[in-house]
């Protein structure tokens, strides 16, 4: 089974060779399509040696992957995320058996270890007492097209995925998360990024989350402190300080952080 793979990248010239050659290496591809931020850096010029579609936007993340999803021509497609480096395939082969047996499937989702040290410690603390993240996310993951055709994802940075998550559920679709140490995430400034995810649920959602956003604010230095004490490590619980500060600042000034903007030329093909 060959699948498309949508890569949406912005400045990810540090990872995205990487990225870009473990795709090649482990997937069945039938076409890898690059959706591009207007990149500043090496990031094109890196593209343009593995991808067989390069696709140009000056909105966000959110039209991005709506514009990757619409280039998409075959039954099953991968997001997989430009800081994603894959190590394996037996997880594409389970995550297939199971769309495969359930008609209702629409996606599955890959929940794989991370470079962010400190993230990584307050999650496996928290799931030790089933408080697992059961979000819908597009770093690495398995999806059936038919499921997302008439899609329109809000122009944000950050929680489109969420959007797409909502989408699914409320069309009758569902999704499945796999747990899975074949694939990395590489993510560096991982609290600044709140900023974005702030801006995403405030646009999303609208001020109906207001209540949601108090019990973060509540249960946030819980959610640090305790991971920090077991651990033995202060920096668990500066860095989740750090992004819950981040998250509140992008949540208040939405505006600002929302949308990036970039110049924009026509999508181009390799």
């Amino acid at each position: 089974m060959k699948v498309d793979v949508v890569v949406c990248t912005y400045n990810s010239e540090k990872y995205l060779e990487e990225c870009l050659k473990s795709i090649k290496k482990y997937i069945p591809v039938n076409r890898l399509i690059v959706v591009d931020h207007f990149s500043k850096d090496s990031t094109p010029i890196i593209a343009e040696d593995y991808a067989d579609l390069i696709l140009w936007e000056n909105q966000s993340l959110g039209f991005a992957r709506q514009l990757g999803i619409s280039k998409v021509t075959t039954p099953y497609f991968l997001f997989v995320d430009s800081d994603v480096v894959i190590k394996g395939n037996k997880w594409l082969e389970q995550a297939y058996d199971y769309l495969c047996s359930f008609d209702d499937l629409a996606a599955v989702v890959l929940d794989i270890p991370s470079s962010y040290a400190e993230g990584e410690k307050i999650k496996t603390f928290w799931n030790k007492f089933g408080r697992i993240n059961t979000n819908f996310f597009c770093i690495n993951t398995l999806i059936r097209t038919k499921a997302v055709r008439g899609i329109k994802i809000p122009f944000i940075n950050s929680g489109e995925d969420k959007y797409i998550g909502d989408w699914l559920i409320q069309n009758g679709w569902k999704y499945l998360l796999l747990k899975n140490d074949e694939c990395f995430h590489f993510v560096d400034y991982s609290d600044r990024k709140s900023q974005w995810s702030g801006a995403g649920d405030r646009v999303y959602y609208g001020l109906r989350i207001l209540p949601k956003v108090f019990v973060k604010l509540l249960m946030s230095p819980i959610r640090g402190l305790l991971p920090s004490l077991i651990f033995k490590d202060i920096k668990i619980f500066v860095w989740n300080t750090r992004y819950l500060t981040n998250y509140l600042k992008g949540f208040l000034n939405f505006s600002k952080y929302r949308v990036l903007k970039r110049k924009g030329r026509n999508e181009l093909k390799c």
